[in-house]
C-alpha cells in the first residue's frame, strides 16, 4: 500500500511509505504444518510424502545439516524434506550449500540440496527449484540444475535455460565446487529466476554469459502467472532420490549455511575471480530510475584523426579520416570526437567508441573521471580504448544487460556534413545486441569484468557520391557508418517496465517455423518481470517462457516464409488509448545500413503491428521486411511499453499532417512548421535538461496497391535550438527515402509519431512508483490544491489528525476549495 503526502494549509509535510512482502525488506514467516519443527533462520521443517523423520544438526560453524530420506521431486507426488517459510511479494533469497552426501551416491544418482519455491505443501504442488548435486561416484558429478512443475498435467520437467544440458537447465559436470556453492532464487514482479555462484568460472556458451566467480550466473527464468500466487513457500529442499519412496535405508545429508536475503549490491564486482578494490568498482547499481544522455559524435574540422589505444598526448601525426574504406577499428578511418554533452547525474560513459558505435556503460564510479577519455584532441587524456581495463575510469561502470533493462536511441541532429570526403547525409540509429561489444565493464548479473552486449549504431540513409575514388560506397557491402549526435536512454526492469527482446522470425526451430522466442533463446530472462503478466501459458510447459502469448510473426505470402512483420499484444492493454510502444531493431546482420523497427496500433486496439525492415533493401518496397539471411538485417527487435499514466510523463502521440495531439501527458506544445518538420516546446526544458526519444508510430499515408495497413517507413531525428526557428524548441524532422534507381533520395514527409521526454532530474517512471507531491496556494477565499504525477490518485481531507477521518474529494487535479475557519489537512492516496 502506498500512502501519499499529508499537508497542512501552511506547509508541505511529505510522508510516503511502502509495504512490500519482500525478502529484501523482511520475510514473512509462517508455520502451517501441525507438529512441524522450527529450526535455524526461522524455517519450519516438515516431511512431504517421506517416511523417514528428518535429522537436523547445527554444526559448530553455524551451518546446519539436514538428513532426509524418501523419493524425488521430479515426478509426482514429491517425496522430500522441506525447511520452509512463507513469503509474500518480491523476494531474493540465497543459500550456501556446503556439501551433499548420500549413503549410496552411485545408486541414488541425483540426491539434492536445493532452494525450492512451492505454492502449497501438497506433494503435487506447482514448484520451481535449483539443485546442487553430489560429486562422483554419482553420475551427476557436481552438476547444478533448475527444474519445475509449471503444468500439473505434464508434471515436473526440464526448463529452458542458458546452461549446457537438457534444454539449458543443467550445467556441465564440476560446477559444484563444495563448499563454495551458492544457490539463489528471486521473484521480481511476474518473473521467477534461479541463479548460482561457484568457483567454476567456465563461461557457457562461450562469451555469451557472465562467468560465475564470486558473482551470480543466471540459470533459468519462469513467469509466475496465475500458478504462483503472491504468497509462496520458499526454503530448503533436501532430496534422497530413492526409486522407492518407502526406502528407509538410503538417505542424503545436505549441509547449508548463510541462508537468507541475498546481499547487496546485486552483483559483486570482480575481475579474474577476485573482488576488485573499491577504487575500481562501478557506481550504484542502475536499477532504480531511467537514465538518459545526449552524446555528441563528430569529425574534426580538418578531417584528420588518430588510431585508438594511444593516449592523445602520445599520438603521432594525424591522418585523413575517410569513411567506409574498410579500415578497421585499429586504424584512423573510424576515428571520432565524442563527448557526453548532458546526462542523468549517475548516467553513462564509454571506453570504446568509433564511427557510429558507442560501447556504452552505466553508472560509473567516478562520473567525472569516467569522461576523461572523451573530448577534443586538445585533451591529453583522450583515448579510444580497444577494450578497457579495470583501472580505466570509463570501465569502472556497469555493462548494461538485456536481462535488466531496455535501451533506446534517437538521432539528435537533423542532417550533417563533415570534412571526411563524404557529402551531406541524414542518419538513423539502432541498438545492436550481439554480445560482442569489446568495451569492458562489470556485468549486471555476475559482476564479472567482461565485454559488453550492447552498442549503438548510426547509419547513413543515403551515402551519396564519394569524391575520393579510394572510398568504398554502398555496393562494397561495408556498413555505412556515420558520426552524428544521438540521445540514449536506459529503462531498468526493476522499476516495473514492460519490455523484452524478441528473436528473429527465423528462429532455427524447423518444427515450429515462425514461433516467437526471446532473443538468444528462451529462459534467458531477456524480458521484464511484468512482460508476461496476465498471459496464460499455451502449448505445454516447454512453451512457458516463450512470448507466444505476446508476439505473432506474420507469414509473408509473397516470399512464402516469415520475415520481420509481427503483431504484438499486451494483455489488458488497448493500444489505441492506453499507452505507446517503443521498438528498436537489434541485429544489423549482414545489412549495410542496419534495421529499422517502426510500429502502429492495430485498428481494433488489440495490439500493434511491428515492422522490422532492412534500411537498404526496403527502400523500393515498404512491404519487404527484414529476412535475417543473406545481405539483410535481422528481424530481431526489442520493445518497451509506456502507459499514458506513467509518473512524471511528458509525452505525446502526434498526427503528422497537422501536429494534432492524439494523446498526450504533461505540459508541452507542438506545431507543424512544414512538411515533415515540427517544433516541440516543453516549458523550461532545453537539451541540457533531458533527452528526447522519437518513435515512428503510424501507417503509410499512401498504401501500396492491395494493402491497407502497411506501417510507415519514415525516419525521425531532432535537434534543439541553434539556428532553428523557434530557437527554444526541439525541431523534429520526419524523412523518407524515395527510390530513384540508385540509393534513393531523402525527402521530408509527414509522419505520425510518439515522443517521450526523459528528464535528467525527474525522469518518467511506471505508474504509482513516484510519490506525488502536493502544493497548496491561496486564491482569494479559496485554496487551490494540486499534485504531481497526474491521474490515478484521490484527494482527501480531514479537519483533525487525532482522531482522523478522511473524506474523499475525488480525482480532479487541481481542485479549488473554500477556506474554513478551522484547520484542514489534505493528502492524495492511491485508489
Amino acid at each position: 500500500m502506498k500512502k501519499s503526502n499529508v499537508l497542512t494549509r501552511c506547509a508541505t509535510v511529505r510522508f510516503w511509505s511502502r509495504t512490500v512482502g519482500s525478502a529484501i525488506l523482511g520475510l514473512t514467516l509462517a508455520a502451517v504444518s501441525t507438529g512441524a519443527q522450527q529450526i535455524k533462520w526461522g524455517l519450519t521443517v516438515t516431511n512431504i510424502n517421506n517416511p523417514i523423520p528428518p535429522i537436523i544438526v547445527t554444526n559448530g560453524d553455524g551451518s546446519i545439516s539436514i538428513t532426509a530420506g524418501g523419493g524425488d521431486t521430479y515426478g509426482a507426488p514429491d517425496s522430500f524434506t522441506y525447511a520452509y517459510q512463507q513469503v509474500t511479494g518480491d523476494f531474493d533469497i540465497a543459500v550456501q550449500v556446503v556439501n551433499v552426501t548420500a549413503t549410496d551416491p552411485l545408486g541414488q544418482d541425483s540426491p539434492k540440496g536445493s532452494l525450492m519455491v512451492r505454492t502449497t505443501l501438497d506433494g503435487t504442488s506447482y514448484d520451481y527449484q535449483i539443485n546442487a548435486l553430489p560429486l562422483a561416484p554419482s553420475g551427476r558429478n557436481g552438476q547444478i540444475e533448475s527444474i519445475g512443475r509449471l503444468d500439473l498435467s505434464i508434471d515436473t520437467d526440464d526448463l529452458p535455460g542458458k546452461a549446457l544440458n537438457y534444454g539449458g537447465d543443467t550445467t556441465d559436470y564440476g560446477y559444484c565446487t563444495y563448499p563454495d556453492v551458492w544457490l539463489r532464487m528471486k521473484r521480481q514482479g511476474d518473473k521467477l529466476m534461479s541463479f548460482f555462484a561457484t568457483t567454476n568460472i567456465t563461461d557457457y556458451p562461450g562469451g555469451a554469459s557472465p562467468m560465475s566467480t564470486n558473482g551470480w550466473q543466471l540459470l533459468t527464468t519462469i513467469p509466475a502467472g496465475t500458478n504462483f500466487p503472491k504468497t509462496l513457500y520458499v526454503g530448503l529442499s533436501t532430496v534422497a532420490h530413492n526409486s522407492n519412496i518407502a526406502d528407509t535405508t538410503h538417505t542424503v545429508t545436505s549441509t547449508y549455511a548463510n541462508y537468507g536475503p541475498t546481499g547487496t549490491p546485486h552483483s559483486t564486482a570482480s575481475s579474474g575471480g577476485t573482488p576488485v578494490p573499491a577504487n575500481e568498482a562501478p557506481g550504484p547499481f542502475p536499477n532504480t530510475h531511467v537514465l538518459a544522455a545526449n552524446i555528441s559524435g563528430s569529425v574534426s574540422s580538418d578531417g584528420m584523426g588518430y588510431p585508438p589505444n594511444i593516449v592523445q598526448s602520445s599520438q603521432g601525426t594525424a591522418q585523413p579520416i575517410i569513411w567506409n574504406t574498410g579500415d578497421g577499428f585499429g586504424g584512423v578511418t573510424r576515428d571520432i570526437i565524442a563527448s557526453i554533452t548532458s546526462q542523468s547525474p549517475d548516467g553513462f560513459c564509454f571506453a570504446r567508441y568509433q564511427a557510429g558505435a558507442f560501447d556504452f556503460m552505466l553508472s560509473p564510479r567516478d562520473p567525472v573521471a569516467a569522461l576523461q577519455n572523451l573530448g577534443p584532441y586538445s585533451n591529453p587524456l583522450r583515448e579510444r580504448f580497444g577494450t578497457g581495463d579495470v583501472t580505466v575510469p570509463a570501465s569502472q561502470a556497469w555493462v548494461p544487460s538485456p536481462t535488466h533493462g531496455f535501451v533506446f536511441a534517437t538521432v539528435n541532429k537533423t542532417g550533417q556534413v563533415w570534412n571526411d570526403q563524404s557529402p551531406f547525409f541524414y542518419a538513423a540509429a539502432y541498438v545492436q545486441l550481439d554480445g560482442v561489444a569489446t568495451g569492458e565493464g562489470y556485468d549486471m548479473i555476475g559482476g564479472h569484468f567482461r565485454g559488453g552486449q550492447f552498442y549503438t549504431r548510426t547509419t547513413k540513409l543515403v551515402t551519396g557520391a564519394l569524391p575520393n575514388p579510394a572510398s568504398q560506397g554502398p555496393t562494397s557491402g561495408s556498413l555505412q557508418r556515420c558520426a552524428i549526435p544521438i540521445s540514449l536512454a536506459w529503462f531498468p526492469y526493476d522499476q516495473g517496465w514492460i519490455g523484452g527482446y524478441f528473436d528473429d522470425s527465423h528462429n532455427f526451430d524447423l518444427s515450429n517455423p515462425g514461433r516467437p522466442y526471446w532473443k538468444h533463446g528462451d529462459g534467458w530472462a531477456l524480458q521484464s518481470g511484468t512482460a508476461l503478466k496476465g498471459a496464460a501459458a499455451k502449448g505445454g510447459q516447454t512453451w512457458y517462457n516463450s512470448p507466444t502469448n505476446l508476439l505473432t510473426w506474420v507469414y509473408d505470402n509473397n516470399f512464402g516464409t516469415y520475415d520481420g512483420l509481427a503483431t504484438l499484444s499486451l494483455p489488458g492493454v488497448n493500444s489505441l488509448t492506453d499507452g505507446m510502444l517503443l521498438t528498436v531493431g537489434n541485429d544489423e546482420n549482414n545489412g549495410i545500413r542496419g534495421p529499422q523497427a517502426n510500429n502502429a496500433a492495430l485498428p481494433d486496439g488489440s495490439g500493434w503491428y511491428v515492422a522490422v525492415r532492412d534500411i537498404e533493401t526496403s527502400k523500393a518496397d515498404p512491404t519487404v521486411y527484414a529476412m535475417t539471411g543473406g545481405s539483410d538485417a535481422g528481424s530481431s527487435f526489442s520493445f518497451l511499453y509506456i502507459p499514458w499514466n506513467a509518473d512524471n510523463l511528458v509525452a505525446g502521440y502526434i498526427r503528422g499532417t497537422n501536429a494534432a495531439v492524439i494523446h498526450g501527458a504533461g505540459n508541452f506544445t507542438v506545431q507543424r512548421l512544414s512538411t515533415g518538420r515540427y517544433a516541440l516546446t516543453i516549458p523550461g526544458k532545453t537539451a541540457a535538461s533531458g533527452a528526447l526519444l522519437l518513435q515512428n508510430s503510424g501507417y503509410l499515408a499512401v498504401q501500396p496497391t492491395g494493402y491497407t495497413n502497411v506501417v510507415d517507413t519514415s525516419y525521425l531525428s531532432y535537434e534543439y535550438g541553434g539556428t532553428n526557428t523557434p530557437a527554444n524548441a526541439f525541431i523534429i524532422q520526419a524523412l523518407s527515402v524515395v527510390p530513384d534507381g540508385g540509393e534513393g533520395v531523402v525527402t521530408p514527409r509527414d509522419a505520425d509519431f510518439n515522443f517521450v521526454w526523459v528528464d535528467f532530474q525527474n525522469p518518467l517512471a511506471p505508474p504509482g512508483t513516484v510519490p506525488p507531491v502536493l502544493s497548496i496556494t491561496r486564491s482569494g477565499n479559496n485554496v487551490v490544491v494540486s499534485w504531481t504525477n497526474g491521474p490515478g490518485f484521490v484527494l482527501q481531507k480531514t479537519s483533525s489528525l487525532s482522531p482522523v477521518s478522511w473524506t474523499n474529494l475525488g480525482t480532479q487535479n487541481p481542485q479549488t476549495i473554500p477556506m474554513t475557519a478551522g484547520p484542514q489537512f489534505y493528502r492524495v492516496v492511491s485508489p
